[in-house]
């Protein structure tokens, strides 16, 4: 019984120990995140049917803002519609900033996307912004 009840400690301590997760992700963490205000525009690049390459512009109220991200949302069933979503998070400034609105803008590849994406769908704080996917 000791053993088992040891095997699990360890394993969870491994278990949690481990980093996952990608690189864009780690950077939002690690500051006060929030969502982008607004959203300007959502174009796609494609390559074939092999990959999409999603580029959102934004706007936020101040100077300061960075490290401007795309997350996808993750789904257990794909959307039924064929819009996939993502939200455009920001790091907040701390301290004294300039009070100008400034344009934000993040990327994000996505490799090998679904045949039934039918269309993206950006989320901000304040708007959303959607477009169709049109396959070459």
């Amino acid at each position: 019984m000791r053993f088992i009840l040891v095997t699990c400690v360890i394993l969870i301590v491994a278990l949690s120990s481990t980093t996952t997760g990608h690189v864009k992700q780690e950077k939002v963490d690690e500051c006060n995140s929030v969502s982008v205000p607004v959203i300007k525009d959502v174009q796609i690049k494609y390559d074939d049917m092999k990959s999409i390459e999603i580029t959102v512009t934004g706007t936020v109220p101040t100077g300061g803002y960075k490290n401007h991200s795309l997350v996808r949302r993750a789904y257990f069933v794909a959307p039924a519609d064929g819009i996939w979503e993502y939200d455009m998070l920001t790091c907040k400034p701390t301290g004294i900033v300039a009070q100008v609105i400034t344009p934000a803008t993040a990327k994000d590849k996505w490799e090998s996307p679904p045949q039934s994406l039918k269309g993206i769908r950006v989320r901000g704080d304040k708007e959303s912004k959607e477009v169709p996917v049109k396959w070459p």
